[in-house]
């Protein structure tokens, strides 16, 4: 091959590789600036035997870098005590923690999720269809997003043997700020102010976002 050849088919690869790498996503870390905001929420699952089998995941993303963060939950498995997320709570129908992160100031949005269970038999499900719950951070504020419990869903069959087996998951989100935000503020004593940007279901239009039926929620 000669060098004039050698030249191009390297622009041409580097042009591959920067146009490859414009489209990945940095993980999204905590923030380390004196201007630093708060994300606050509680993520965890219905304590439903079905619900406490699969980690949930949350995915979130900068809007102006593409940075993706992630927010994961693993229920507590009485059978294997060693297993699980730390708790902040654990009531008569949701176990979890409260998340505090700190962010750049600037606009993010919530838009996916992904469900997994690990054991004799491993599954991982993400769902094709994104969907978009958008959020502000500000500095020196803490913006409350609510509560994210994760619901699995499942069905009998014969390669099961007929005991329940996972299909996909989807949250319920509620305003749970009486519980959270407590916890918050031991977690970080210096998160004074909170904003509650909890989520209007219906405006998000998704599936996998679904209203609380708590009296207060649903009225």
């Amino acid at each position: 091959m000669s060098p004039r050849r050698r030249i191009l088919l390297a622009l041409a690869v580097a042009a591959i590789l920067v146009s490859a790498g414009a489209s990945w996503s940095r993980d999204l870390k905590d923030y380390s600036g004196d201007d630093a905001g708060f994300m606050v929420m509680s993520v965890g699952s219905d304590t439903s035997v079905g619900s406490r089998a699969i980690t949930y995941t949350l995915s979130f993303r900068n809007k102006a870098s593409g940075e993706i963060g992630t927010i994961k939950f693993t229920p507590h498995r009485p059978a294997v005590p060693f297993v699980g997320t730390k708790r902040d709570f654990d009531d008569d129908d949701e176990s979890g923690f409260v998340d505090v992160r700190r962010l750049a100031p600037g606009g993010y949005e919530i838009f996916g999720l992904s469900a997994a269970m690990y054991g004799v038999i491993s599954w991982h499900w993400k769902p094709t269809d994104e969907f978009s719950i958008p959020f502000t951070i500000k500095p020196g504020v803490g913006t409350y997003l609510g509560s994210f419990t994760g619901i699995a869903t499942s069905k009998r069959s014969v390669l099961s043997l007929g005991a329940p087996f996972p299909t996909g998951a989807y949250f319920v989100v509620s305003n749970r700020e009486g519980r959270d935000l407590p916890i918050a503020r031991r977690k970080v004593p210096a998160l004074n102010e909170i904003n509650a940007e909890v989520p209007d279901v219906a405006a998000v239009n998704s599936r996998y976002i679904q209203k609380s039926c708590r009296p207060e929620d649903c009225g």
